[in-house]
């Protein structure tokens, strides 16, 4: 039997990996599987067992099997190989995200997305800081042809914008630095429940290389208040960070390996079995936006997004306004140099401090826990929704078989070869 390279997941704690997330990130990779997928665990006789979801929802053994529906362990289900072929799943959220509460936000007095969500979020929506704040997008506005492929506008607050990507329930204020990390895939906010099964909407830290301070600091804590963004462009966020993480397979092997593959032309998609050097070809189906197109360089059939070319709004641009001068709009690296820092050190606080907690990898508690940190200078929300160890979500290879690490977790999922 052969399995396909999973996403890799490494975390600094020891206790396990939550239930929900390691089933809906299963789910979304396989083609939206959640419903019908299911974990198991291998016994002594290389027989599989179903795994029923944990009292404290935390998966604790060391690796984990997905399979999906009743098919026996043998079939190799398909795989979406990128983003790009990935569909959002239009009305068919988890039920964990489907009962994420978002408050909707106060009628704005203007007209000026910037200023709407500056009002609506004064500060970093992670660490209530003020300083340094940038505006940050959860469908990337790179994406704005995988935007408009798969109608994201329905869930947009002016439906009618020739530029809807840039729609306020689609961005959030954050710190510059939890920009970089959130672009840079090194954390996403998911959902999870806490003890009494209420779902919140937390961060989990998926790579924490040169910064340990992420998991103490940041893993599971709650946002502050959201206001005003959807769920479903969350969600896909989620979906994204997924598959662009560094530990997504490379698809750098010799196997034959079953896909899920969508035709822009068509809408469809189809069923293939092809080499991964061949996937690696395919991987790819629009091309990134940018400000400076003059027209859309996307061979695909062009949607009312993809037209959206002339509307180079001061949204992604520098503000030069006195008033705005912490304040930054692209979700990439600005050119030439600001009129003044928008990064003033003096300015920033320390983010919210881990109190009665312990940062050593060791197994602390058997169940989740929640912790009321002290009043931070940012004044910070903390919450602590799982319980703190290692994990890792991980695989082997298709054909050679690698001893699991001792303390982590692992989760395959299969695929044809």
């Amino acid at each position: 039997m052969s399995y396909h390279f999973a996403i890799q997941r490494i975390l600094e704690q020891s206790d396990g990996f939550d239930f929900d997330l390691a089933l809906i990130s299963c789910g979304i990779v396989t083609g939206n599987t959640w419903k019908a997928g299911w974990l198991a665990t291998s016994d002594d006789l290389e027989q599989f067992v179903r795994v029923e979801r944990p009292d404290d929802n935390i998966l604790r053994s060391q690796t984990y099997y997905y399979f999906v529906g009743d098919h026996e362990p043998t079939y190799k289900y398909p795989i979406v190989p990128s983003f790009h072929h990935w569909q959002f799943p239009h009305g068919e959220l988890p039920d964990l995200w489907a009962d994420i509460d978002i408050l909707p936000d106060a009628e704005s007095q203007t007209t000026r997305r910037d200023e709407a969500v500056l009002s609506r979020d004064a500060t970093c929506r992670i660490t209530a800081c003020k300083g340094a704040r940038e505006v940050a997008h959860l469908v990337p506005a790179g994406e704005l042809y995988w935007f408009g492929q798969n109608q994201m506008r329905q869930y947009c607050l002016d439906q009618l914008s020739s530029m809807s990507i840039n729609d306020t329930r689609n961005i959030l204020l954050l710190r510059r630095d939890m920009h970089f990390l959130f672009d840079n895939h090194r954390f996403v906010l998911a959902a999870k429940r806490d003890r009494s099964n209420k779902a919140h909407l937390v961060l989990h830290v998926l790579s924490h290389e040169r910064a340990d301070e992420l998991v103490p600091l940041y893993h599971n804590r709650l946002t502050q208040t959201l206001r005003g963004i959807s769920t479903e462009f969350l969600f896909a966020r989620l979906a994204f960070t997924l598959f662009n993480s560094i530990h997504f397979p490379p698809f750098d092997g010799m196997a034959r390996l079953a896909v899920l593959l969508y035709d822009p032309e068509s809408g469809r998609i189809r069923d293939d079995n092809l080499f991964q050097q061949q996937i690696r070809g395919k991987m790819k189906l629009f091309d990134t936006y940018s400000r400076s197109q003059s027209r859309s360089a996307s061979p695909k059939k062009r949607s009312r997004d993809e037209s959206a070319h002339e509307e180079v709004s001061a949204w992604n641009l520098d503000h030069d306004s006195e008033n705005w001068d912490d304040l930054v709009y692209s979700d990439s690296p600005p050119r030439g140099r600001r009129r003044k820092r928008s990064w003033d050190a003096q300015a920033q606080e320390s983010p919210p401090e881990l109190a009665a907690s312990s940062t050593s990898p060791r197994r602390t508690s058997a169940s989740p826990r929640s912790i009321q940190l002290p009043e931070s200078a940012c004044q910070g929300e903390p919450y602590l929704a799982g319980s703190q160890g290692s994990q890792e979500i991980n695989a082997k290879g298709f054909d050679e078989e690698r001893p699991a690490k001792r303390g982590r977790t692992e989760i395959e999922w299969q695929v044809n070869s």
